[in-house]
């Protein structure tokens, strides 16, 4: 189950309230939140105030800078430098293989198979 919570901290009882709603919820429908797996985030200018530590399952949320959502790394600032390194060095180490394959003698036409189907996805 993925659950992506964005909210207005205009109140600071609101995010715990609605952390207990979804826990409750889950409840009654046979799922149970893993704790473990469940951070927060703050966007922005978000990030400089201090706020109250959210808890799930008497647990309190790890606050995170950089998460990974849909292979796309998402950070605090909102910035894309992450991602973008993410994206070149897994490329680099495609490419490394390219580079070998083509020093073994693959004929060309393979080559360019295993550029389209294992690099080019990545870099669109």
């Amino acid at each position: 189950m993925l659950m992506i919570l964005l909210y207005l901290r205009l109140s600071v009882l609101v995010p715990q309230h609605l952390l207990d709603q979804l826990q409750n919820r889950s409840s009654k429908n046979n799922m149970q939140i893993n704790s473990s797996k469940t951070k927060e985030m703050f966007l922005g200018s978000a990030s400089k105030r201090d706020w109250p530590i959210l808890t799930i399952q008497n647990k309190p949320l790890v606050t995170v800078l950089v998460f990974k959502l849909l292979d796309v790394h998402i950070s605090a600032d909102l910035r894309w430098n992450t991602h973008i390194e993410y994206i070149i060095s897994k490329t680099i180490s495609r490419l490394y293989f390219l580079k070998q394959l083509k020093i073994s003698g693959l004929a060309p036409s393979h080559l360019l198979h295993f550029y389209t189907t294992m690099i080019l996805h990545i870099l669109e």
